[in-house]
């Protein structure tokens, strides 16, 4: 009988060893699961802010469309800025409007020379020639619409109204800045002006992607800490910027949520406890 109890000890030592092998073998399968479900739920949530992110940027360009539109499909503005051009006129309906109760950081109107006739920026009109490295980083825009204007002239249905008219938006890279803007020509509202025949004259306006536009990302989308790079780094939530001409210009970087992370933070102590009762079961 005596003899029999080192043998029944050994064999409970090497059970208990098994299921402490056992017990091992699910923590880490368990652990390495969850690091991993952690890491595929964050990255689906920098995937959502990215979209989230791409989406406002686009936002703002349309909306930026539908202000200059309210100076642009205007039976006073096509009378007021061509072919007389009235500064004061724009200086109230354009610039100081565009800068005061929407937040442009530049606005222009262009000849149908496609020349600059007028320049705002910030709170005071500028002379038309500073414009001049802005006009050329937004070309494409430009030529964009005088394009689609030279395949609408023999069309006598779309000369005034909401079908005259032709925008387009777009990032621009100048003066040191990332800018959202957007252009239109400007048309008669009504049948009451008879259109002037050949290529119009042109609005175009800019809001920055400044430290106010980027308060205004974070709080309308719930993101934290999202700031604008000129050049690309390798940070984990990144939305590239591309410009008018089809260059890559920069990056916006943001600090994402971290659900998974969050979840796994929480499940540990909990998931530990449980650990610590099979031991000292297996015991």
């Amino acid at each position: 009988m005596s003899s029999d109890l080192p043998h029944n000890r050994g064999a409970v030592r090497r059970i208990v060893a098994l299921a402490a092998l056992i017990v091992a073998i699910v923590v880490a399968g368990s652990l390495g699961l969850l690091f991993y479900t952690a890491r595929a739920v964050d990255k689906l949530q920098v995937a959502e802010e990215r979209a989230l992110i791409s989406n406002y940027l686009q936002g703002t360009e349309r909306e930026l469309i539908r202000h200059i539109i309210s100076a642009s499909i205007w039976d006073e503005a096509y009378t007021k800025l061509s072919p007389n051009f009235d500064t004061a006129w724009a200086d109230l309906y354009i610039g100081g409007y565009f800068a005061a109760y929407m937040g442009h950081e530049l606005s222009l109107v262009l000849d149908s020379q496609d020349r600059p006739v007028y320049a705002w920026r910030g709170q005071e009109r500028i002379p038309s020639p500073d414009s001049a490295p802005f006009l050329k980083a937004a070309a494409p825009l430009v030529a964009g619409v005088r394009r689609e204007e030279t395949l609408r002239q023999d069309d006598i249905l779309r000369r005034s109204g909401i079908g005259a008219l032709i925008t387009k938006s777009g990032v621009v890279f100048a003066d040191g800045a990332l800018h959202l803007v957007a252009i239109s020509n400007v048309v008669p509202e009504t049948d009451a002006i008879e259109p002037r025949p050949g290529p119009g004259y042109l609005v175009i306006s800019a809001r920055r992607i400044d430290a106010d536009f980027l308060a205004d990302l974070n709080n309308d989308m719930r993101v934290a800490d999202s700031h604008v790079g000129l050049a690309t780094t390798d940070e984990a939530a990144t939305l590239p910027i591309v410009s008018v001409n089809g260059e890559t210009v920069g990056q916006v970087a943001w600090t994402p949520k971290k659900p998974g992370v969050d979840v796994m933070r929480n499940a540990i102590p909990l998931f530990s406890m449980v650990v610590i009762v099979l031991l000292l079961a297996g015991l």
